[in-house]
């Protein structure tokens, strides 16, 4: 007695081989059906594990890999596919379909059930909801910059212009900086505008210049000169001499030569009568002297008698003589004061 081969053993007892000897029994358990019981046995256990696997009660192995491979693929709002023959996982970009809106930025959009996005535009005026100032109470700005305004002067600025702006059309303002402050011009004569300028036009008119005649006039011309103070009757804009305060000059001085020329001398020649004791010593007028005794003493008195030189000096003719004089200047180009050059400026 010997069993057919079987290739994987199912867990069964061998199917009976059929052998010369065998009797030939039909019937339940007769040796004619014992094959037949046998694979029927195996046939009803292959379509039990058939059935598990087809409701999920049994996991069947899978295969290593399709004979052919598959596509798999997804379309409507977003595409997708692959090739699949289970030789390895696979992998694939899924892309979105358009959905008709314009690429922007966009404040309101509308949204459909799916998600997706539908339709959008720009915020309007009437997108912002009015809410009362007193109910926001964070993120409020403190300065014009955190609205958004760049070009506004900032509260320094504004006080230190106002101190300029609250003054009268007219008045005269010093300044140590190179620039006029705002509300100033340089008092320097410039025709400006009657329009622009209304208020300091009808404070000064054209007192100072008529400009063009009609849409301008000038402003007080006070450029590298000085302002003086309209008193004991002297009116408003008008111009004083100005003097120069008292100073001294270096001279040179010289003579010219008046020329060769002589002078004549006359000498008409004098004489002094002396008394020594007895002796008479004397001369005249020609300049001849004698001597003559004329007596005798013990003791004598000696004198001289004066007599006048009567020298003169004749004139040398009619001549001149020539003078020259340098005088040194000392002083500039301009009549100015000692002092500090100042910026004058007018209010307008």
């Amino acid at each position: 007695m010997a069993d057919l081969p079987i290739p994987i053993p199912p867990g069964f007892p061998g199917v009976y081989q059929l052998e010369l000897t065998d009797r030939v029994k039909g019937g339940a358990g007769g040796m004619a059906n014992r094959q037949a019981e046998q694979l029927a046995e195996r046939t009803e256990f292959l379509r039990r594990k058939i059935d598990d696997i087809v409701s999920g009660a049994l996991s069947a192995k899978i295969a290593d890999r399709l004979v052919g491979p598959r596509n798999i693929a997804m379309t409507g709002d977003a595409t997708w596919s692959v090739n699949f023959d289970g030789a390895g996982n696979v992998s694939a970009a899924l892309e979105l379909a358009n959905s008709g809106v314009t690429p922007g930025s966009y404040g309101p959009i509308t949204v459909d059930a799916k998600g997706r996005v539908t339709a959008g535009r720009a915020l309007t005026a009437a997108d912002v909801p009015a809410i009362e100032w007193g109910k926001v109470t964070t993120g409020k700005p403190t300065t014009l910059a955190g609205y958004g305004i760049g070009d506004a002067y900032t509260k320094a600025e504004a006080d230190s212009r106002m101190q300029y702006l609250s003054r009268s059309a007219g008045q005269l303002v010093a300044m140590f900086t190179d620039s006029p402050p705002p509300g100033t011009l340089v008092c320097n004569g410039a025709a400006v505008s009657r329009a622009s300028y209304a208020a300091l036009f009808a404070a000064i008119g054209t007192k100072y210049g008529a400009g063009d005649g009609s849409t301008s006039f000038n402003l007080p011309n006070l450029a590298d000169g000085f302002a003086l103070l309209a008193a004991n009757g002297n009116p408003v804009g008008s111009i004083v001499a100005g003097s120069v305060i008292r100073h001294s000059h270096g001279v040179n001085a010289w003579s010219d030569a008046g020329g060769n020329h002589s002078h004549g001398v006359g000498d008409p020649g004098h004489a002094h009568n002396i008394q020594v004791n007895a002796y008479t010593i004397g001369g005249g007028q020609g300049g001849g002297a004698g001597i003559c005794r004329t007596g005798y003493g013990s003791s004598a008195d000696i004198s001289a008698q004066g007599r006048g030189t009567g020298i003169w000096v004749n004139d040398g003719g009619s001549h001149s003589h020539g003078i020259g004089v340098n005088v040194h200047d000392a002083g500039g180009d301009n009549n100015y004061a000692a002092g500090m050059r100042l910026l004058i400026c007018i209010t307008h």
